[in-house]
This record gives C-alpha cells, structure tokens and sequence, in this order.
C-alpha cells in the first residue's frame, strides 16, 4: 500500500511476520529540494506501486540501510536502473549480481536534505539512519519500532517476549545487546540523533510515530544515559 505521510515523503506497506509477531514491513521514499527520490530500505513492488513512485519524481538513489533489509532490493532496484544502490560493505558479496556502491560515508550532495549517521551498534549490527529535513522525520529501519496492538494470543505472547508492543523503543534482545556493547558509543550515536529536527519517526516496522516523536526515542534509549 502506497501511501502519503508529507508532501516530500511516503511510505510502501506490505504484511511480514517474524516469530510470531505481525511486524509488517515498511520502505520510505523522500523527496530532495532538487524533486529526485530517495528510496529507504525497499523490497519488491507492483507495476502500481512503481507507477505511483514515478509520479512523485525521479528516483536517483536507492539505500539498503543495513545487513537485513536487502532480500528484495535488487528487484526494485532493476525497476529504477538509472538510480545508485547503495549499500553496506556487509553486503557487498551478497549484492554481487546487483551494481551498487559501498556506503560507509554519506555523499556531500545529500547534506542538503538530510541529516545522517551510520549507526555502529553491538555485534557488528550497523544501520542507517536518516532525517529527512522538508518532512521533519526520523527514517530508521531496526534500530526501534513499536508494533500494533497483538491480535492473536500468539502474537500477544511473541510481542510481550521481545517487548515491542507497548512503546516506541528496541527489541529486548537489541537492548540487551546495547546494555553489554559499546554503550558510550551507542550514547554518542543517540544523541547526535536527537540533536536533529524531527517530529515524525518511520521505522522499517510497526507503526509511524506521528506524535511526541522526539520525547519517545529519547525515553526509548535512557538506558544508554541520554
């Protein structure tokens, strides 16, 4: 499903489930200052779903955000073959067949449009992660999520274990990951990112936070000591 969250950014939605819990999957599209797109974290689409982003504009850069997010993005990308796909070194094996470029450092040109950091989180788990200046919001993939209210005791059970079904925030295994990692790096990273102008957080999952964005992913890493 293609839908609007601003006038520059909009989201495609398609059902996913991962051990037991209704996550859905959600890729991004930001529009620049210049009317090229931005595509963040995509996956295979309809011939409607293309038509749809061809409307908005041109799509000229196409990112895989992180080691997960990429199963389907070389069938997106070959619908767009004029835009770059960049990806994580991580990738770059697994992408052999798809033409893409390393992405550890933004490039100059998107500095005008968005705010970004790669996250360098624990156990080599890198993402990511932008703020789309026009739209005012955070684009991240994994890095937190919050999912709808469970709609089968399975899915009551699979959310309240992993504890993503009542706040914006990490996993519980990502938490406790960060809690054993790199925590003052972690902290540095989340701070940077609340230094940004964002009132809008989408996540690769779940739900779009739309209000008190910012109070939520502050609150959301406190463990870390923000």
């Amino acid at each position: 499903m293609f839908r609007e969250l601003h006038s520059d950014l909009w989201a495609i939605e398609t059902p996913f489930q991962m051990i037991g819990m209704d996550m859905g999957a959600r890729m991004t599209v930001a529009r620049r200052s210049n009317g090229d797109l931005l595509a963040y974290a995509p996956f295979a689409i309809t011939d409607e779903e293309e038509a749809a982003i061809r409307e908005k504009g041109t799509v000229r850069d196409i990112v895989a955000p992180n080691p997960t997010h990429f199963t389907e993005i070389g069938d997106f990308a070959r619908r767009f073959p004029d835009a770059t796909l960049w990806s994580l070194s991580e990738l770059d094996k697994k992408l052999a067949d798809v033409p893409h470029q390393i992405l550890e450092s933004a490039p100059d040109s998107w500095n005008a449009d968005f705010d970004s950091l790669l996250f360098d989180g624990p156990r080599g788990f890198r993402e990511w992660v932008f703020c789309h200046r026009a739209s005012k919001s955070l684009i991240v993939t994994d890095l937190g999520f919050q999912l709808p209210r469970p709609k089968t005791p399975i899915n009551r059970i699979a959310s309240r274990m992993n504890d993503v079904g009542v706040k914006f925030g990490p996993s519980r295994f990502e938490r406790t990951l960060m809690k054993v990692g790199d925590k003052e790096l972690e902290r540095q990273n989340i701070e940077t990112i609340l230094k940004w102008d964002f009132e809008r957080i989408v996540p690769g999952h779940g739900l779009v936070i739309e209000e008190g964005a910012k109070a939520k992913f502050r609150v959301a890493y406190g463990f870390l000591g923000v």
